[in-house]
């Protein structure tokens, strides 16, 4: 439970036997639970989903704060699917992350919302490739030439 599959197949049980009437509107209506189906019936007050949400938030709060304690982050970006409404899911999951980090790896860490959708993890993997080719150490490798084009290996040894 806690990612973008797992709560949405435990949201279509509960739609099946009858323990949320609204996700089963939503199921006899559509056909179908995803993601958006859960934050749209837990935004109408539907309890079973709100529990859902909760819990994934809990859940991914409790992993994400090991590596909070671990790496001591400043800033965590939220994005994916499950994101669209935002809440509760990510109330309980900054709920999680203070209640098991160290206080010190909490002092200044920022917990935001990705405004670049599913396209933040790519642009961020490229922010870190030009940030290492500026690099001091690696730019030496490079500059006289004018471009690290065809010098992959130098770099990654220079």
């Amino acid at each position: 439970m806690g990612g973008g599959r797992a709560t949405p197949q435990e949201a279509q049980q509960a739609a099946r036997d009858g323990r949320s009437p609204i996700l089963a509107a939503i199921l006899g209506q559509t056909g179908r639970i995803g993601a958006q189906e859960v934050f749209a019936a837990a935004s109408m007050g539907d309890a079973v989903s709100i529990d859902l949400l909760t819990r994934a938030g809990d859940l991914l709060g409790k992993v994400t704060a090991v590596l909070v304690n671990g790496l001591n982050p400043d800033l965590i970006l939220l994005g994916g699917g499950l994101l669209d409404l935002r809440d509760p899911l990510v109330t309980a999951f900054r709920a999680a992350v203070e209640r098991h980090c160290m206080p010190s790896a909490t002092a200044d860490l920022a917990i935001q919302i990705a405004t670049l959708g599913n396209s933040a993890g790519l642009i961020g993997a490229a922010n870190l490739v030009v940030d290492e080719l500026l690099s001091p150490r690696r730019l030496g490798v490079w500059s006289s030439r004018g471009t690290p084009a065809g010098l992959a290996d130098a770099i990654h040894r220079g």
